[in-house]
């Protein structure tokens, strides 16, 4: 059997993203079409449904496989998840090659025959600004552990992904490929330098998951130079449909005058600062913030976010430049 080359796991990801697009049309109902199951997303234990386990017998290519540590075990709600993995982990679940129960079955029974892509049931993307952008963390989260820092959610979640990355499950055969969404940018909530350290489980700069090629690292903001060879880069999610108020839709049937022709609002660096010569004060507005202290004016009072939908609403044309990872939210 051939291992999967790295443009196949690359078209896997880029797959399971486009299929959100499937799982939100469709209000991510249970839909079975000829080996395609569509899990259901509410948060809770594994759905019961037969369907769950359905494979294309005919197929004698890789499985997609998931993890039995946490979303999928009965303690589901002690793991917490961010709204971006649960649409995420849904997709993979409504993959036609899923099979629910492979995991457990192949570390009960290595079978090095059976080649698998297999991907965490707990969280490694943590990603705050998704579905909605600038707003409290716990706002973008599914299933929320109280009392939990959000800082220490990726910090559990290193010792599964060494014990996956060890599991016979994988192991048995070395084409299997176990695939880890990192949705930090260094070094906050990123999987090289938060599971790294030896104080949070790791071996340091010489962290075995790190050394070990069956473990793949879809990233978006780790830099190149940092990234492995063997990484691939995450491709944004699905874009959310924007829901138009009765005011709103009037204001484009009447095709009514916005107050600024263009504006953008965001981090300075990377490229963006030439921008702020832009603004002149009345038709463009143009604000670069400062990187130190730019979340934390977003965030003061509340206003921060409402502030940036406004003016993006009153604006004919948004800038969109590059930020700090591989894509950009605006």
């Amino acid at each position: 059997m051939v291992a999967p080359s790295f443009q196949a796991v690359r078209r896997l990801v880029v797959g399971v993203v486009f299929c959100v697009v499937a799982l939100t049309n469709f209000r991510r109902a249970l839909r079975r079409t000829t080996a395609l199951v569509l899990a259901s997303s509410r948060p809770g234990p594994p759905t019961s449904s037969p369907y769950l386990n359905v494979v294309d017998e005919n197929d004698d290519g890789y499985e997609v496989v998931t993890t039995n540590y946490g979303w999928t075990t009965a303690n589901w709600a002690r793991f917490s998840q961010r709204i971006v993995s649960a649409e995420f982990f849904d997709a993979v679940r409504s993959h036609r090659r899923y099979n629910a129960t492979a995991w457990a079955d192949l570390e009960k029974a290595p079978d090095p025959s059976r080649q698998i892509i297999a991907f965490m049931d707990i969280d490694t993307c943590i990603e705050g600004n998704y579905p909605e952008y600038a707003l409290p963390f716990t706002t973008n989260s599914n299933i929320t552990v109280k009392g939990e820092k959000f800082f220490a959610i990726l910090r559990k979640a290193c010792g599964h992904i060494k014990r996956a990355s060890e599991s016979p499950a994988l192991t048995a055969n070395p084409n299997s490929r176990l695939v880890l969404l990192d949705c930090g940018n260094p070094p906050l909530f990123n999987i090289m330098d938060t599971c790294g350290p030896k104080e949070n489980g790791g071996d340091g700069k010489d962290w075995s998951v790190l050394n070990n090629e069956q473990v793949i690292i879809a990233y978006y903001g780790v830099p190149k130079s940092k990234a492995r060879p063997i990484d691939i880069g995450l491709p944004p999610p699905a874009v959310k449909p924007i829901v138009l108020q009765p005011h709103e839709r009037h204001w484009i049937e009447t095709c009514r005058k916005r107050d600024y022709l263009f504006s953008f609002q965001g981090k300075a660096g990377d490229g963006r600062d030439p921008l702020g010569l832009l603004d002149n004060g009345e038709d463009v507005f143009v604000k670069i913030k400062d990187r130190n202290t730019y979340w934390g004016r977003v965030h003061a009072n509340n206003t921060g976010a409402s502030l940036y939908e406004d003016i993006l609403r009153e604006s004919t044309f948004g800038g969109a430049p590059r930020g700090d990872c591989l894509w950009s939210y605006q």
